[in-house]
């Protein structure tokens, strides 16, 4: 596969450096052309960035986005939630109608821009008792380089904290 240039998006800055950036970086080599977007098969395990596979999501995307399926949920996520929910639909999963509109949301946004999104927002996921802070980047996968299919997802949860909030308060999004 030949190798892709990768053009510096000073939007990055805003990714922390510790996961996001490298998945990013990552995702960014994978791509088979600077115009096309890497599919499921670009993807490699073993040359993911370091400690991001127990944090990352494949989800499907059914319908241009109107479904989403759960395709792969990393053991990180998996303990935190204390559920397993790979093959099932997110409408399935969530609890709240208000936090799946905004995460469908966000995945509509992946799928039919075909970029990059990185999220912050706080949160009481249908699993959690107390408001966490979710980060996620978003990244569109492409079987053919141009339909999105499947989004290769990193997201991360802080602790629980004290903070008053809705279903969902977003804090920042940046389109990469």
């Amino acid at each position: 596969m030949p190798a892709v240039s990768v053009q510096a998006n000073p939007a990055a800055d805003y990714l922390e450096p510790a996961m996001f950036r490298p998945a990013w970086l990552y995702w960014l080599s994978c791509r088979p052309a600077a115009d096309l977007l890497p599919g499921r098969q670009h993807l490699d395990p073993v040359h993911m960035p370091p400690g991001t596979l127990p944090h990352t999501l494949l989800v499907d995307v059914l319908n241009r986005g109107e479904r989403l399926r759960f395709r792969l949920i990393g053991s990180q996520l998996v303990q935190q939630a204390g559920r397993n929910l790979t093959g099932r639909f997110y409408d399935e999963a969530y609890v709240s109608q208000t936090l799946l509109e905004y995460v469908s949301g966000l995945y509509r946004t992946v799928v039919h821009q075909r970029c990059a999104l990185y999220t912050e927002n706080i949160a009481v996921p249908g699993w959690a008792d107390q408001p966490r802070l979710v980060r996620r980047l978003m990244m569109p996968l492409a079987n053919n380089g141009v339909d999105v299919d499947m989004v290769y997802c990193i997201q991360d949860y802080t602790p629980p904290m004290d903070h008053p909030t809705s279903d969902v308060t977003e804090l920042r999004r940046v389109t990469l």
